[in-house]
This record gives structure tokens, C-alpha cells and sequence, in this order.
């Protein structure tokens, strides 16, 4: 069997779990939160950390030696996402916004504190990402590749996310909790900067998995698949930066 990393594993596992109970409650909270219910945001969290952190449980243990430095890493993450999560859940349940909201010191010592978790865990992924980039792997190049890439898409993504804290919003050109898709609640009037972040967000799962599928190629042609993949998803991550900045969305209802 694969080796996981159980504690991330079965955090992931928790996360995706709490999914059940939060979208029972989105059924039954007939309230809305900028318009929309308060339990979709913390659905898409849940769902997202514990991908995330089912990610990072494979991760993990592909990086030879450093056991002190990846046991650090491993609940480093874990306390940052959870808590994260936790806060986000707390302030569906009292009715109020979680991000960007400083209405009162509780609330914004809530924001803060999810600041300070969103960035350590950005420093634990930027180790994680220099432990590949030095330690011996005995894994195929490819998926070496895709695992590199991955996380430094990642970091560039969830760099661009300090944009939306400079900002105290997502939207540009029109108010956050305007019309959006739906679910994802994007928005169809202006620009929306979580465009760009969910696609930087999740090459950490798209170019492993495309590593992986050609781990059977020939070396040099799975790594340079690899690499030019990684080179258009971050161009379609810097499109979709763009058209946000420029108050465009990505699809106009």
C-alpha cells in the first residue's frame, strides 16, 4: 500500500466528512449571508482543505530522510488548515461574514487570526517545496516535476490571495455579493480575484496526477510534458489575473 501520512490523511478524511452535517444545516438555515446562505462558503472550504490535506498526506512521505522537518510540516498544516476551517465555520453559524470582516474586534481578531494560519501554512509548504527541490527522490522525474511544480503554482496562488486581503474583497469593479455562478459564486458583473486563486490552488493536485499518468513515458518526454503544462496553467492563471484586475468576469450572466 501506498505510505500516507495518517494524521494529514485522516484530517482530510474529518474535513470532507464535516461536509455532511454543513450542507444539512445549508438546507435547514434559511439565512442569507450577502445574499447568499451562510453554509455554502464553509462547504467549499471543507471540501477544499480536505483535498488539500489528503494531498499533502501523499506528499509528505515521498521526501527521503528529514523526519523532524516533515513531522513539523505535517501538523503545521494540519493546525493551520483545521483552524482555519473552524473560524469559518463558527462565523456561518453566528451569521456573519469570516473573511475581510473587522466589524467587530471579535470579528477582526478572527480575521486575523485566520491571516497569521493562511501564512504559516504558506511557509510550510515553501519548505516543503525546497526539501524536493534538495533531497534525493527516488521517484520518476516526472512526477518529480509535476510534485515541484505543483507546489510552486501553489505559492503563486495563494501569494495572489493577498491581493484580496489589500483589498478587503474579492470582487473589482463591483461589491462583494453581487450575482455569481453558482455554488462557486463568482462573479457574472465585474472581476473576481478567486478565479486565478483556485486555479494557482489547484495545480498542486493537477500536475502530480499528470506526472504520475506519465511516469511510463520516456524520461525526457514525461518531464517535458510536465513542464509545458505547468507553463500553460500558469498562464491561465495569469489570464484569469488579469481579466479579475481588469473587472472582467469570467463568464457575464
Amino acid at each position: 500500500m501506498t505510505k500516507l501520512h495518517r494524521p494529514l490523511l485522516l484530517a482530510g478524511i474529518a474535513n470532507l466528512a464535516a461536509v455532511v452535517p454543513v450542507l444539512l444545516a445549508m438546507f435547514i438555515d434559511d439565512r442569507l449571508i450577502m445574499g447568499i446562505n451562510p453554509w455554502i462558503k464553509p462547504s467549499k472550504f471543507l471540501v477544499s482543505v480536505g483535498v488539500y490535506l489528503i494531498t499533502f498526506a501523499w506528499m509528505v512521505p515521498r521526501v527521503q530522510g528529514h523526519d523532524r522537518a516533515k513531522g513539523i510540516i505535517a501538523w503545521g498544516v494540519i493546525v493551520a488548515m483545521v483552524s482555519e476551517n473552524v473560524a469559518i465555520v463558527m462565523q456561518a453559524a453566528r451569521g456573519t461574514t469570516s473573511h475581510f470582516n473587522v466589524k467587530t474586534p471579535f470579528d477582526g481578531m478572527v480575521f486575523s487570526m485566520m491571516g497569521i494560519m493562511i501564512a504559516i501554512n504558506t511557509l510550510l509548504v515553501a519548505w516543503l517545496l525546497v526539501l524536493f527541490l534538495r533531497s534525493p527522490s527516488p521517484m520518476p522525474r516526472a512526477l518529480l516535476s509535476g510534485v515541484r511544480l505543483g507546489l510552486l503554482l501553489f505559492l503563486i496562488g495563494g501569494a495572489q490571495g493577498g491581493m484580496m486581503i489589500s483589498r478587503r474583497g474579492h470582487a473589482v469593479g463591483v461589491h462583494d455579493g453581487g450575482a455569481g455562478l453558482p455554488y462557486v459564486n463568482w462573479s457574472v458583473e465585474g472581476g473576481d480575484l478567486r478565479t486565478a486563486h483556485f486555479v494557482g490552488l489547484h495545480a498542486l493536485q493537477v500536475l502530480p496526477i499528470l506526472g504520475f499518468a506519465l511516469s511510463r513515458k520516456r524520461h525526457h518526454a514525461g518531464v517535458t510534458a510536465v513542464r509545458i503544462v505547468a507553463l500553460l496553467w500558469g498562464l491561465a492563471f495569469a489570464s484569469l489575473l488579469w481579466m479579475a484586475v481588469s473587472g472582467m468576469p469570467l463568464i457575464r450572466i
